[in-house]
């Protein structure tokens, strides 16, 4: 399954800017935590090299030495009509780097969402100035589509060449496939991100819930 689709009604407005709030503060991280708990219990440029490719991984395994791996995913609230997006960062020792979360209002084709969550996981990674990941989602369409040579011409094309453009900010990047069960924080992130009013994005301490 590419794409969940949460039921039940979520209220909340949205900050749209994935930088309004970085925050590593205690009430945030405590609301972030206890809501999560609830929920767990209910063109390139010459230097840039492109690693490897699709590569469908049933566990989390670390990236190489040097590298950060990406995990993300995304999420649909039909009822409520928005989209969840969560992504980790996790370094060579399985360390964590970093956490977001977002939701953005009126989102509910399953294959825009898609694409859109893809844009912002690029972007956000640029954002917090990395510079060498390997990006890994469970959704194999999502993954060819960000490494296929051939121009996009589904009526998310657009945000698939832009996401591919910038993708080549990065002096070493992947883009691979794992199963669900690879991915399983950033899908609980992306779920959770549906009940927030606000972004939110954690660096250097890991939450507690994660």
């Amino acid at each position: 399954m590419e794409l969940s689709v949460v039921t039940g009604c979520l209220a909340g407005a949205i900050s749209q800017d994935p930088e309004d709030v970085i925050q590593g503060g205690d009430v945030l991280n405590k609301q972030a935590s206890a809501s999560m708990e609830g929920f767990l219990q209910a063109n390139a440029p010459p230097e840039t090299e492109v690693l490897g490719g699709p590569c469908e991984e049933s566990s989390w395994i670390r990236p190489p030495v040097d590298f950060l791996k990406c995990n993300w995913d995304a999420s649909i609230d039909g009822r409520s009509k928005k989209m969840g997006m969560g992504l980790v960062f996790r370094d060579s020792s399985g360390g964590f780097r970093a956490a977001a979360i977002s939701n953005i209002p009126y989102i509910t084709d399953p294959e825009i969402a898609e694409s859109i969550a893809a844009r912002w996981v690029v972007s956000m990674c640029a954002k917090l100035g990395f510079q060498s990941v390997v990006f890994e989602r469970d959704a194999l369409v999502v993954v060819n589509s960000l490494l296929s040579p051939s121009p996009c011409w589904r009526i998310c094309g657009g945000i698939v060449e832009d996401t591919r453009r910038m993708l080549h900010q990065f002096n070493s990047w992947t883009v691979k496939h794992a199963r669900r069960s690879a991915n399983q924080v950033a899908y609980f992130l992306a779920k959770h991100a549906l009940s927030l009013v606000q972004d939110i994005v954690w660096r250097g301490e890991c939450p507690s819930f994660l």
